[in-house]
């Protein structure tokens, strides 16, 4: 138990707890759980690790606390075109669904002689009616703050969260068709 306390006891125990949770909370953008994760965290540091606050340490993180909004300025940045990539990328598998679709309903409409469509109508009314609409800052405020505010958790959420879930998704898309002909191969007979 000895060793668990002189643990608790360490800055550094403290600051991972924060790195950690802070990441879930930027992941689930979760400002308020944040916020007091960052006061109880802060409060155990100062009574419980005996972490010392003071001007002089102050003084000494000035020039760093300088750096850390052009920091998060520039990720907030990457991010915001890391977001118009996806966009893109959801745009192009719509549009995809949407030519399928769309020639799928037009062939019996031709047979009866009705040839009066309007492909690039069609296609903006399907954008709007599945949320496709283009990206804008001011609808994404929140998030674009948090990107600057909370970065080094934010880099770190990139790192971990989204490159594992881009990696699962590409494993995925490799052995998806291997499912589906164990499906097909588990429940023959039944159709």
């Amino acid at each position: 138990m000895s060793v668990f306390l002189e643990l608790v006891c360490t800055g550094w125990f403290w600051l991972f707890l924060w790195l950690v949770g802070g990441t879930v909370c930027v992941a689930f953008e979760s400002d308020l759980w944040f916020v007091g994760l960052s006061v109880a965290v802060l409060f155990a540091a100062k009574y419980l690790a005996h972490v010392l606050f003071s001007w002089e340490a102050f003084f000494a993180v000035l020039p760093w606390i300088a750096l850390y909004i052009p920091c998060g300025i520039f990720w907030s940045f990457f991010k915001w075109y890391c977001l118009l990539l996806d966009y893109k990328d959801r745009i192009a598998e719509k549009k995809k669904e949407f030519e399928n679709d769309y020639e799928q309903k037009k062939r019996p409409l031709l047979v009866v002689g009705f040839d009066n469509y309007d492909k690039q109508k069609d296609w903006e009314d399907f954008k709007q009616f599945r949320s496709l609409e283009r990206p804008l800052a001011k609808k994404h405020k929140a998030k674009i703050c948090r990107w600057i505010g909370y970065w080094p958790l934010s880099v770190l959420n990139s790192i971990f969260y989204d490159l594992v879930k881009k990696i699962l998704n590409v494993v995925y898309g490799c052995l998806g068709g291997t499912y589906d002909k164990i499906t097909s191969w588990a429940l023959r007979g039944i159709d």
